[in-house]
């Protein structure tokens, strides 16, 4: 083989391999599309709402308060899903919330559910259809404006908590199972679909930030622990966190990262439940989640 030739392969292997990294990179930036399959067992609306350009599609179930007009507003809880989950999977959170007295509003989040898709999901597009969610929420009569929490499943918890530095404007958070570093992300995505961590998935983050049209240098200055920091020291927006020291899929190691790096005492609670979906069957879970909402959230009964 002469050396025209060698280099002719050896820029076809090049390009065969860009070319299956970007399709590698495509596919752990598209979600799984799950059809919402349940619907509310208890009295609900349906809502549609602007996220940029986009539509997003959700549930408003209202206080059992409201439903019996023996209130005008009631403190409203928003369930924010985790990556290539949807509004019905969110519905696990739903009775305990409502028997206490809490309306609770759930939404997919763009690329998920029946909302309309983007050309790239991100933990910015959970930040920004939040932010939406809220102002939508906000626009409404019958809720109390100075009692709205939020509830975030793995990604949506970190797309809350990249949303605090956006001026959010509620009372209190919990996130459930929430990754904070890109690494574990990137992990989590490559267990999935099982293909190995190196080499080419550190290459896939390139391109992630490409298709979602991030700049990395901005990105980097949005870190969560400065983003917590930031909120203690301004806003002050209580946040309880919540993570299972059996979570094969976002290691318990996220939320301890927190808890040894953010400057204040951090709100928390290990479970011992197997997974990463099924914090709320814990029952130590509502025994911290419900009592730290009731505090914030002042308008329940």
């Amino acid at each position: 083989m002469n050396s025209v030739a060698m280099w002719e392969v050896i820029v076809l292997v090049i390009l065969l391999i860009l070319v299956l990294v970007w399709i590698l990179a495509v596919r752990t930036q598209t979600p799984l599309r799950r059809p919402n399959d349940q619907l509310p067992k208890h009295d609900y609306e349906d809502v549609r709402f602007q996220s940029g350009e986009k539509r997003c599609c959700g549930w408003f179930i209202p206080s059992r308060e409201l439903q019996l007009k023996e209130r005008a507003a009631a403190p409203t809880i928003i369930i924010v899903h985790g990556w290539g989950s949807n509004r019905a999977y969110s519905l696990r959170y739903v009775d305990p919330l409502h028997e206490a007295g809490f309306s609770v509003f759930l939404f997919d989040v763009r690329c998920h559910g029946d909302s309309e898709d983007i050309s790239a999901s991100s933990s910015y597009t959970f930040r920004d259809d939040l932010i939406s969610a809220v102002h939508y929420i906000r626009s409404r009569s019958d809720v109390d404006l100075e009692a709205i929490g939020v509830l975030g499943h793995s990604l949506g918890g970190l797309g809350t908590i990249l949303a605090l530095d956006q001026t959010l404007p509620v009372q209190a958070v919990v996130t459930d199972s929430m990754p904070i570093r890109l690494k574990t992300v990137l992990q989590s995505e490559c267990s999935r679909l099982h293909i190995p961590m190196f080499p080419l998935a550190y290459m896939v983050i390139f391109i992630w930030f490409l298709r979602a049209r991030m700049d990395y240098r901005a990105y980097r200055k949005m870190n969560v622990i400065d983003v917590l920091n930031t909120n203690a020291r301004g806003a002050q927006i209580p946040v309880f966190f919540v993570h299972s020291r059996h979570d094969r899929f976002i290691p318990p190691a996220e939320l301890q990262y927190i808890i040894d790096h953010v400057q204040t005492p951090v709100d928390h609670v290990f479970l011992d439940i197997n997974g990463h979906s099924c914090s709320e069957q814990d029952h130590h879970f509502w025994g911290h989640v419900m009592p730290f909402f009731r505090r914030h959230l002042q308008g329940i009964r």
